[in-house]
């Protein structure tokens, strides 16, 4: 038939543009995407502030990424790396799985700058691994700011 057209960048034996895992494409509603339960909890060890704990890390909404990368960047603020994981620890952690209300402050941030790395970065780990945030979006966000090294936030 002459007025149908095969998918752009394939034909009709081209599976990997028409189909995921076997089950054709087909484009999300509003209302779908409005409903969906996209938000996931992840529970993370952190023995080395007391054995056997964990805390739960919520993944950010677009909102709260949003909010983070302008806080780090307020009023002229060069950002500095190392700021970086208390404030996405604070932004994420939460009271338990299922919650959305969060552990810690902004006031807390300054405190959990001091804490010990390696619990902070397996956190921040799973921040990262939850949205899909990569070390090169933040070497990126850190050259937009004109980075330089001492910030106080």
């Amino acid at each position: 038939m002459a007025d149908e057209q095969q998918p752009q960048g394939g034909d009709e034996n081209d599976k990997s543009m028409n189909t995921i895992a076997d089950e054709p494409k087909r484009l999300i509603s509003r209302d779908e995407i409005k409903a969906s339960d996209d938000i996931r909890w992840i529970e993370c060890p952190v023995d080395e502030w007391k054995k056997g704990a964990v805390v739960w890390v919520r993944t950010p909404t677009a909102a709260d990424r949003d909010t983070l990368e302008f806080d780090l960047l307020a009023d002229g603020k060069k950002l500095e790396k190392s700021a970086i994981r208390a404030h996405y620890v604070a932004l994420c952690v939460v009271k338990g799985e299922g919650s959305h209300e969060r552990l810690f402050d902004a006031e807390d941030i300054v405190w959990l700058r001091n804490k010990n790395a390696v619990p902070m970065n397996r956190i921040f780990g799973k921040i990262l691994e939850a949205c899909i945030v990569t070390e090169d979006e933040i070497d990126e966000l850190a050259k937009n700011s004109g980075a330089a090294s001492g910030v106080t936030t």
